[in-house]
């Protein structure tokens, strides 16, 4: 297995460890936003990585985030569910980042936070099938 692999093989793994904390600790809206920045954060490194393996280098712009998800998605055949999500990810991110401080809305988050719940299997299995990563091959939680 080489080394790009192994680097997305331990991407996915501690993305589980940010998927089963989102899922299994209560939170305030501003934890729980937090753990969702956290999972788009991972998911974007994964998303770099994969786009290396097949040549493609993303220019650093101000546009880079947006940039990557359309490149990603156009190499890489997702659900229109899983790429929806992931797009929410990304404007929550920003918008969560620029509004450090300010109250965020509860529902707004909690529904994203389900959203992100319902939806990660089925984008890490996908993700693993494009990337041929077996269930066999991922790391146990460290």
């Amino acid at each position: 297995m080489n080394d790009d692999l192994l680097a997305i093989i331990e991407d996915l793994t501690r993305l589980d460890v940010v998927i089963e904390h989102l899922a299994t600790v209560p939170e305030t809206p501003s934890g729980m936003a937090y753990q969702l920045q956290m999972l788009y954060t991972g998911f974007e490194k994964a998303a770099e990585k994969c786009l290396k393996s097949v040549n493609v280098k993303i220019p650093s712009t101000e546009a880079y985030h947006q940039k990557l998800l359309d490149e990603f998605f156009k190499h890489f055949e997702f659900r229109e569910n899983e790429a929806k999500m992931i797009r929410n990810l990304l404007a929550f991110r920003h918008f969560s980042r620029w509004a450090y401080g300010q109250k965020l809305i509860p529902d707004r988050v909690q529904e994203l936070r389900a959203g992100a719940l319902e939806v990660w299997p089925s984008v890490k299995s996908t993700l693993m099938r494009h990337m041929g990563i077996g269930d066999t091959d991922l790391l146990p939680f460290s």
